[in-house]
Formats: C-alpha cells, sequence, structure tokens
C-alpha cells in the first residue's frame, strides 16, 4: 500500500487547473463514501516517483492519503488523464474505499505457459488482443491480474473471455465472447502460410492466361497488309517521274492518293 500526499484546493475549472500544472501541481478529486467531493493538489514530481514503483497496483489496489497532513483515508484510483501529446498525468480521480461496495474496474491481463505452448515452439507468435479486462467486482477482492494460460495452444487457436476462470466474485458484463489472446503463425510459418497459398495460386493463375497477349498477336498481322496497299502509291510516282523531267517537283507530290489516280489514268491512254 502506498502513501499519497494530498493537498486541498478552492479553485476549480480549466483556469485554476492550468496554473496548478504550469507550478508543478497535479489536479485531482476524491468522492464517494456518502460525502462530499473534495478538490485536492499532487506534487507531479512525487506522482510520478509513486508510478514508477507501483505500476498497476495503483488501479488494482486501495491506497492511503494523507489530506493537509492530518487525514488519513483509504482510496482507490479510479481514473487517471493524461495530455494526449505530452503523455504526462493531467488529473486524477479517487474514490473512497468501501471494502463491500461494488465496483467496475480494468485489470491487466498476464499470458502464463509461453514456453510449455506447443504453437511457440513451431514458430508460433502469441498475440495478446485484451490487455485488460473490465470487470465487476467488490472493491475489497480487486485482482492484481487475471492470468491467462496458453500452455496447451497450437497456431490458430484462440481463448476468448468465456474460456478465461475469472477470480472468485468477479463478472464480465458483456453480450459478445470477444478473443483475448490469439496464436498466431510466424511469417512463412502455420496460419500464414495457409492464408498466403491461395492468394499465390490465384496470382499465378492470373498470370498464366494471358489471352490478352494472343489477341494483340492477331491485329499484328492486319498492318502487314496496310504496308502492301501503301506501297503501289508509292511505287507510282516513279513512273511519273520518269514523264515528268523536272524530279524535283514529283517529291512535293506527297500525297498517295491523287498519285494512285494518275496511274490509271496513264494505262487507259496507253490501250486507246
Amino acid at each position: 500500500m502506498a502513501l499519497i500526499q494530498a493537498n486541498s484546493r478552492a479553485g476549480t475549472g480549466k483556469g485554476p487547473a492550468y496554473q496548478m500544472r504550469k507550478n508543478g501541481q497535479l489536479p485531482a478529486v476524491l468522492y464517494g463514501g456518502g460525502q462530499d467531493n473534495l478538490n485536492l493538489s499532487l506534487n507531479l514530481k512525487d506522482w510520478l516517483k509513486l508510478m514508477e514503483i507501483e505500476g498497476s497496483n495503483l488501479k488494482t489496489h486501495h491506497q492511503e492519503m494523507v489530506i493537509d497532513g492530518q487525514i488519513r483515508t483509504a482510496v482507490l484510483l479510479r481514473d487517471l488523464q493524461y495530455h494526449p501529446l505530452t503523455g504526462r498525468p493531467v488529473h486524477l480521480d479517487f474514490m473512497r474505499f468501501d471494502p463491500n461496495k461494488r465496483v467496475h474496474i480494468s485489470v491487466p491481463v498476464e499470458v502464463l505457459g509461453e514456453e510449455a505452448c506447443p504453437g511457440v515452439k513451431l514458430g508460433g507468435l502469441v498475440q495478446v488482443i485484451r490487455r485488460e479486462l473490465e470487470i465487476h467486482c467488490m472493491a475489497g477482492d480487486i485482482p492484481e491480474k487475471i492470468e491467462v494460460s496458453v500452455a496447451g495452444m497450437e497456431i490458430g487457436d484462440t481463448i476468448h473471455i468465456q474460456d478465461i476462470k475469472l477470480p472468485k466474485g468477479a463478472e464480465v458484463h458483456t453480450d459478445v465472447n470477444f478473443t483475448v489472446v490469439a496464436l498466431l503463425g510466424m511469417k512463412g510459418e502455420g496460419i500464414e502460410d495457409v492464408v498466403a497459398a491461395p492468394e499465390v495460386a490465384l496470382a499465378s493463375k492470373g498470370k498464366a492466361v494471358a489471352p490478352a497477349a494472343k489477341g494483340k498477336a492477331a491485329p499484328a498481322p492486319a498492318p502487314a497488309p496496310a504496308a502492301k496497299g501503301k506501297a503501289a502509291p508509292a511505287a507510282a510516282p516513279a513512273p511519273a517521274a520518269k514523264g515528268k523531267a523536272p524530279a524535283a517537283k514529283a517529291a512535293p507530290a506527297a500525297k498517295a492518293a491523287p498519285a494512285a489516280k494518275a496511274a490509271p489514268a496513264a494505262k487507259a491512254k496507253s490501250k486507246a
């Protein structure tokens, strides 16, 4: 049990709270137990040291608080707010501890038995989906942690909330049998191989079926006759060049269509 030093404060709201943080103080509130709420302030450096020492016990165990150096009371940390950018605590909520009162609280999950897990020995990876579980229990019976054993898990197995044996008196109120722990295959092993195999198969089929390549090859011969058709008009200007002395003027006659018509006209005269 840790000892928390706190002082009462009069100011409330964003303005006074900002000034407190600026002066190295941490705003807090104490409520419950059928008594009036108390606005408190804690030394920020002392609280950070306490967090390093106690860790998650601050949330799951009741602590003793001394207010203004005189009042001693048992308290339970109910909420800890952090700054979104700096990650430092900005506000604390404490509740007067009553061991006979039922509370709703978050308890950390601890995974056991990885060294004896068959799936881990095959290269699997234990993934904790829920690192904390929200439970309902008596304030005097809050568990320090909830243990989950993975000793018998194979790759692909999962542990749901209904599979976990909760401490005596603890309950989880939920309509969904959510996953708490899963054993996944490492890259190249287990589940991921099974999942990746069809993807690879589909990709290979997609590459093997290449009718588009054959479809493009068919039109390729079509331009060849077109090239021959254009070659005939190109030859027509040659006889025209022989008939006309100024070959320089025959070159500008780049219009193939008129040249093609001129050639049949010459044949018509020869028949006459």
